[in-house]
């Protein structure tokens, strides 16, 4: 990466209750990534509707930006399961309005695969995950060994 040097993916899991509000400092967990780098601030992430708007974002921000401003974030609203059929089912019966923040409906391994795409192809240096639901959190805490 040009920003870190750094062989993968900054990975933070977001819980959260309340979907409508901010999340609080203490609701975030690492997943992958040195436990040194702080929680990303808002700041230092982008909110994009999908990955072109993302690429679009992060050359913007990266141009006249240091190494030391740290870690550059997607969010990413995230819905997984055992099958992408599944993950579709439980997604549909969610009833969340659309936001403006990319969106990821599928298997775990299929995230992670994103994760790493997003990371290689210098988008961001790591990803915010934000469950839509609390199985997507289980599945994802469970799995994370899959991001190494």
């Amino acid at each position: 990466m040009k920003t870190l040097d750094r062989t993968g993916p900054l990975v933070c899991l977001a819980h959260r209750q309340d979907q409508s509000g901010p999340v609080p400092p203490s609701s975030y967990r690492w997943l992958a990534g040195k436990v040194d780098v702080p929680v990303p601030a808002a700041e230092s992430r982008i909110q994009a509707v999908d990955l072109r708007d993302a690429q679009l974002q992060s050359n913007r921000l990266r141009v006249g930006r240091s190494a030391s401003a740290g870690p550059l974030f997607l969010d990413i609203d995230v819905v997984v399961s055992t099958s992408a059929a599944a993950a579709r089912r439980i997604f549909s019966e969610l009833a969340i309005p659309r936001r403006q923040r990319t969106l990821y409906v599928g298997t775990v391994c299929g995230l992670f695969g994103l994760i790493k795409d997003i990371h290689a192809l210098e988008i961001a240096d790591g990803v915010v995950l934000f469950p839509l639901s609390p199985q997507s959190c289980s599945e994802l805490e469970v799995s994370a060994s899959l991001i190494a």
